[in-house]
């Protein structure tokens, strides 16, 4: 076990007795809420009213010597989705403003999903989402946009 130091958007967080493993944190569950925003319940992560399901084979938890470990990065894909599927929604309804903001929380937990970005990018003008494009395409710098495919 370890202190785990956590970047977040308005400051950097430590987290005492974090296990950091096979490129996943575990983080105590008890510090969840702070971490998140979202507080863990048997329906899942919830803030307020209004909670992420987590998958029932219980692969986001562990323990270590008695104490309850949460997969902070699962948590943060699962709200990603969250965020992202209320974002297309709430462009359905054309609530764009609305949206933006959970396109950007998407984004924020889950940098790496291009699905997330592209989905915000088709509101903006085509010179916004060009330019926006290029710039995450060359941040990627030699790593390949699409994973090379593993044909016979």
């Amino acid at each position: 076990m370890t202190d785990l130091t956590v970047l977040k958007p308005e400051r950097a967080q430590t987290v005492e007795s974090a296990l950091v493993e096979a490129g996943r944190a575990w983080v105590p569950e008890s510090a969840t809420a702070d971490l998140l925003g979202y507080e863990l319940k048997p329906e899942g992560l919830c803030r307020d009213e209004i909670c992420v399901p987590l998958p029932p084979d219980g692969s986001w938890r562990r323990e270590l010597d008695g104490q309850p470990l949460v997969d902070l990065g699962s948590q943060d894909r699962r709200l990603a989705d969250a965020h992202f599927r209320l974002a297309v929604h709430l462009a359905a309804l054309g609530r764009t403003a609305e949206a933006a903001s959970h396109w950007s929380s998407a984004q924020r937990l889950d940098p790496d999903n291009w699905n997330y970005h592209r989905q915000a990018w088709v509101h903006e003008s085509p010179q916004v989402r060009g330019a926006n494009w290029l710039a995450k395409f060359q941040a990627l710098g030699d790593t390949p946009y699409y994973e090379p495919l593993d044909l016979p």
